[in-house]
């Protein structure tokens, strides 16, 4: 409950705040910014919350390890313990006040308003981590975070206790990615990489058949993964897979265990990974389940189930054996989805275990989702009688999401452990099947900012990895800076899957992308010529130009001011100087804010009329040429000429109109020269620029009465030229 036993410590004044901390990085909510400088001791944050004009105080225990009672003695901090359960803090700095909550303040454990200390571990730019042990006992190494926030269970604050991340003299360092604005990329690296992972591992345990290799399950769920969304398992290139999940010496090994002959001896079946196994199998096989010795595996899933009951059975000496519902749910969407008929007592052994609330019992999220998608699948398949049944899980899992959309993944009385991917993406596809997308896209996004970005990998260790998924913050935190190691590739394997199953059921489309159209060019006279078209900002603020020049790098531009979003505003740009008698090209171009993205028009065509001894830009002299937007002006060139207005070396793109975004999806918020050179890129200069996905060239300033007008989009340099004299 995050109400911690204690014992008592001797008070200590934390040391001196280091030349070598980083400015508060939240002055209007922090008001204390003592921590430790790195790998000094152990920084303990505060929150008081409301009890304290919503202070947040950040101290610094020096040295250590220390036990979280002794942390936060030695940073400075003074407590007060439950006069029912000495041992056990009811008050950090006099707060809770008896003057505010009555005199039963510091009788028990939780006080009259309903709120209690709850206790909280970190890192260093990590997440906050809920403590499942007492103060007394865990034990703080140095470096590490503590942290206590007064927790209202009525606003049921432990899910998001904290104003501020866990830090130490560094300040925050790396924060949350923020959400794509549309799954469509996410989805397609993320297959790219599982595709990849999933061939990989199938030659892999082929070549090693006899080994005891529990990659195997991996195998497995990649394949379930690719087939929830929507991949053909079965083309030539997956031969090898097809292969690893027939051999019957690695797969009966990972489904069955051999029982001691103490209790009966014999095989006695492994249910919660038969299902999945039965279901990647079957997909290869595009229909049996047949292991190279012959045996049926969908066969002897089916006979696991006492027709009578619906218990999974064992052994005959055994008899039946107890299945919670997580291992009969998984056996029974594993008979589902590959076709297999079972006993219908399965279904009605699932349905009583259900708890009046509709869920099962303290399940993890992805138990809960998993029973839901087997009801809802054997619904499909023609049982009937469990609508009931399926509206009251899809109801209980709808409680268990956050106001930030957020699911827990794991409920525990009053409070909940902390989302991961596998919850919020087993959430998010199981509601999909009963219609509610709206709370599934929510949890589905809280999968995106976790995935290896080309932008965020760049060309350093994890760039090979890029499209799959860290569960959490920490683990993408080591992958960018250090690549993949033991515990990492374990990580990936089990977060990727899951954020495929989830971007593919439950995608989101937020942008509406910017647009350039009717795109023509105008009056064409022989030093001038307008560029008409219409601009549509989408969801996103705009800023424009209109490139152009006599080769297709369009070294020359016009400024054509800002775009508020959702607007539809027609442009007609005149572009003076040109070179009579000249073939010109020009593009409108559309730089989104604040995210970077490049939006290009059509590219235009046109030659300028011959020069002439007449004026030359009068609507009646015979050099002007009216609408001439197609190749090839039939006007002939002419010679000599003035030199253009504008020059400027502007960046050009590959390739037709389209929206590329040039910028990482994060990026640090401490100074740049707090960040080692191996950290997280950004785009903060023009140079690291050049090094995106846009391909665009450097900028030059301008020459002549130009003026510079920049734009800046997260670390993105959209530049801008304006025409002068």
């Amino acid at each position: 409950m995050g109400v911690v036993m204690l014992m008592p410590a001797v008070l200590a004044i934390p040391a001196p705040a280091s030349a070598d901390i980083a400015p508060n990085p939240y002055p209007d909510v922090i008001s204390v910014w003592e921590p430790c400088a790195p790998d000094t001791g152990v920084t303990v944050i505060v929150d008081f919350q409301a009890l304290d004009k919503q202070k947040v105080e950040v101290r610094c225990a020096p040295g250590g390890p220390h036990n979280g009672y002794e942390a936060l003695h030695k940073a400075g901090f003074t407590t007060e313990d439950s006069r029912r359960f000495p041992g056990a803090i009811c008050a950090i700095n006099g707060w809770p006040r008896v003057e505010d909550l009555g005199p039963g303040v510091c009788h028990d454990i939780t006080q009259p308003d309903g709120g209690f200390w709850s206790y909280w571990h970190g890192s260093p730019g990590g997440q906050w981590l809920f403590s499942s042990g007492g103060a007394g006992t865990y034990v703080a190494p140095v470096g590490s975070v503590e942290g206590w926030a007064y927790t209202n269970r009525a606003e049921e604050a432990a899910t998001s206790a904290f104003r501020v991340p866990p830090m130490d003299g560094r300040g925050p360092g790396l924060q949350l990615p923020d959400v794509h604005l549309t799954s469509d990329d996410q989805l397609a690296a993320a297959m790219d990489w599982l595709t990849l992972a999933t061939i990989s591992l199938g030659e892999l345990l082929v070549a090693n058949p006899a080994a005891d290799n529990v990659y195997i399950d991996n195998l497995v769920a990649y394949v379930n993964a690719l087939v929830a969304a929507d991949f053909d398992v079965t083309i030539p290139e997956f031969a090898p897979v097809k292969q690893a999940l027939a051999q019957a010496q690695t797969v009966l090994r990972r489904v069955r265990n051999d029982l001691p002959p103490l209790f009966g001896g014999g095989l006695t079946p492994i249910p919660l990974k038969l299902g999945p196994y039965l279901m990647a199998i079957s997909a290869t096989q595009d229909g049996p389940a047949v292991l190279d010795d012959g045996t049926d595996l969908a066969a002897y899933a089916a006979s696991t189930v006492d027709p009578d009951t619906g218990y999974i059975t064992n052994s005959p000496a055994l008899g039946l054996w107890y299945t919670d519902a997580p291992r009969a749910t998984a056996l029974l969407e594993g008979l589902v989805a590959s076709g297999t008929p079972y006993p219908s007592a399965l279904n009605q052994h699932i349905i009583d275990s259900q708890g009046e609330n509709g869920g099962f019992g303290t399940e993890s999220m992805e138990y809960q989702a998993q029973a839901l998608r087997a009801l809802v699948g054997a619904r499909a398949n023609g049982v009937t009688g469990i609508d009931s049944s399926i509206d009251r899980l899809a109801d209980y899992l709808a409680s268990q999401q956050r106001d930030d959309g957020a699911v827990m993944n794991m409920p525990i009385e009053n409070v909940s452990m902390n989302p991961t991917v596998t919850s919020n993406a087993s959430f998010a596809e199981a509601m999909v099947m009963v219609g509610r997308i709206s709370e599934a896209v929510r949890a589905a996004k809280h999968v995106s900012p976790l995935q290896i970005t080309s932008e965020l990998a760049a060309e350093g260790p994890a760039a090979a990895d890029v499209g799959a998924f860290a569960p959490g913050l920490d683990q993408l935190r080591d992958i960018l800076l250090h690549g993949l190691n033991g515990n990492t590739k374990s990580d990936i394997a089990i977060a990727t899957p899951w954020a495929v199953r989830a971007l593919h059921a439950a995608p989101w489309d937020d942008l509406v992308p910017a647009k350039v159209t009717a795109g023509r060019v105008g009056t064409v006279k022989s030093t001038s010529a307008e560029v008409l078209a219409t601009v549509t900002a989408g969801s996103e603020d705009q800023v424009g130009i209109v490139r152009y020049g006599t080769t297709k790098e369009l070294d020359a531009a016009v400024d054509l001011g800002d775009f508020a979003k959702d607007s539809q505003t027609p442009i007609n740009v005149s572009l003076s100087g040109l070179r009579p008698g000249t073939q010109y090209f020009a593009q409108v171009r559309l730089g989104s804010v604040p995210r970077g993205a490049i939006t290009d028009g059509p590219l235009l065509s046109f030659t300028t009329a011959p020069a002439s001894s007449n004026n030359p830009d009068d609507p009646k002299d015979p050099g002007t040429s009216k609408d001439p937007d197609q190749p090839g002006d039939k006007n002939p060139p002419g010679a000599g000429g003035n030199s253009p207005l504008l020059q400027a070396n502007l960046p050009s793109m590959q390739g037709g109109p389209s929206v590329a975004s040039a910028v990482p999806v994060w990026v640090s918020n401490l100074p740049a020269a707090n960040l080692s050179t191996t950290d997280v890129r950004t785009t903060s200069s023009v140079t690291d620029l050049n090094d995106g996905s846009t391909g665009m060239s450097p900028w030059w300033p301008p020459i002549g009465a130009l003026a510079l007008v920049g734009l800046v989009c997260i670390g993105l340099n959209f530049r801008r030229s304006r025409p002068g004299g």
